[in-house]
């Protein structure tokens, strides 16, 4: 089974788990209690970037120092975790930012990121046509105006 080294740093990390499947197979708890094992905080971290949690839930941490560490990632988890990025895409439900971008585009190659792009163009295009021909529809449904006597 081939792997793949990705880099990720802390803010990554912590982001990652939000497109891990909510439900799904057995294969994909697996997958999801193997990635969570894999990207855990150690508390050597905690202390070194002072990982604080707030009372909302979120995460601050000092960024002295870098947070940047290489994991290994099978393919399954590759997949499982571009499968719930495009998915999450195909929803209008990824979280936009240039952050995000960058974290996405690790787990996602060049060919599928084109492939979206021409999707939304397509989508784009199709939704520009259906809204011609619905004002098309509803002009010839009017009643005449003065100026059109």
């Amino acid at each position: 089974m081939a792997k793949k080294r990705i880099k990720l740093n802390l803010w990554e990390r912590f982001t990652l788990p939000t497109v891990y499947p909510k439900r799904g197979s057995y294969a994909d708890h697996v997958v999801v209690r193997d990635l969570n094992r894999k990207l855990e905080i150690t508390q050597d971290e905690v202390d070194k970037h002072s990982i604080t949690q707030l009372p909302d839930g979120s995460f601050t941490w000092s960024n002295a120092g870098s947070s940047e560490k290489e994991f290994e990632f099978t393919d399954f988890e590759i997949r499982t975790i571009r499968n719930n990025i495009q998915q999450a895409n195909s929803a209008n439900n990824l979280p936009i930012g240039e952050r995000e971008m960058r974290l996405w585009t690790k787990f996602i190659d060049e060919q599928d990121l084109k492939e979206s792009v021409q999707h939304l163009l397509e989508s784009e295009s199709e939704s520009d046509e259906q809204k011609k021909a619905t004002t098309k529809t509803k002009r010839t449904k009017k009643e005449p105006v003065e100026s059109d006597k």
